[in-house]
């Protein structure tokens, strides 16, 4: 695996182990911690309903937590009786629900649909909470909904954000691309008169290059799409730290030169 990829992996990792420390802890309060309990609670709960199961997948994340992955995996297999794949679906389905507490996905009658719907982009399960509508259909339209409805609702869904964020980029790729002509030029230009004026086109392009970026990131900063998608607001951030440390750089160099304060 590239070096990147694992990084952007290891950092993912650390995000879901932080929040499911904040929910296991959250879960057990003051009880004591009990291995054999929770196997027993678990083994029961998995076998009942959509709030069983993910009342399960949180006992789960708790007997991970204490028992470290190498023994979860046996406790899992061994004395639960189950596969690790569908421990950690229970997990997922856990964690991920309890990020939108006000969605009562115990309503639901068939945890299929459950799975299908936690499938939904956050910024849209984000407004199901906040406005109790999902794709245009209201609560009562996704309970009478199949497994199989659901989950062709999801995949449009996800594929208009894939194809958002596929936009996006190509956007912010095109623009990038246009920068680095005009840089190229300017670094083409040097001082030709005496009086200065060379510098009256390169200062042109510069303000029209500054307002294109200013109205790009501005629309980024509004874009649901990109407040909710980790992977372009890692771009922008990275572009927004970029611009800062040339900007500093700059105005050291102009201080430097000029011996003035820049603002004073």
């Amino acid at each position: 695996m590239p070096k990147k990829k694992e990084a952007k992996s290891k950092k993912a990792a650390g995000k879901d182990d932080s929040e499911s420390r904040e929910l296991t802890t959250h879960i057990e309060g003051d009880l004591p911690y009990s291995r054999d309990a929770y196997i027993s609670q678990i083994k029961l709960l998995i076998r009942r309903s959509v709030e069983d199961v993910l009342d399960a997948g949180k006992r789960l994340l708790i007997l991970k937590e204490k028992e470290g992955h190498g023994k979860f995996v046996k406790i899992v297999e061994d004395e639960i009786g189950i596969p690790t794949s569908t421990a950690y679906r229970f997990m997922n389905a856990a964690l991920k629900a309890g990020k939108f507490p006000q969605i009562k996905f115990e309503d639901f009658s068939r945890i299929g649909k459950v799975y299908a719907l936690l499938e939904a982009p956050e910024q849209d399960l984000k407004e199901l909470e906040e406005k109790g509508v999902l794709a245009g259909k209201n609560i009562d339209e996704l309970h009478t909904m199949s497994v199989l409805e659901m989950r062709d609702t999801i995949k449009t869904l996800r594929d208009n954000t894939d194809e958002i964020v596929k936009e996006k980029t190509e956007e912010i790729r095109r623009e990038n691309k246009t920068l680095k002509k005009e840089l190229g030029e300017l670094q083409e230009m040097v001082p030709t008169s005496p009086d200065g004026s060379w510098a009256e086109k390169p200062l042109t392009m510069i303000q029209e290059a500054f307002i294109r970026i200013d109205n790009l990131l501005s629309s980024f900063a509004f874009d649901p799409s990109i407040i909710g998608n980790d992977k372009l607001q890692a771009k922008v951030e990275g572009f927004r730290v970029e611009m800062e440390k040339r900007a500093v750089l700059f105005i050291e160099r102009w201080e430097s030169h000029t011996g003035k304060k820049v603002g004073k």
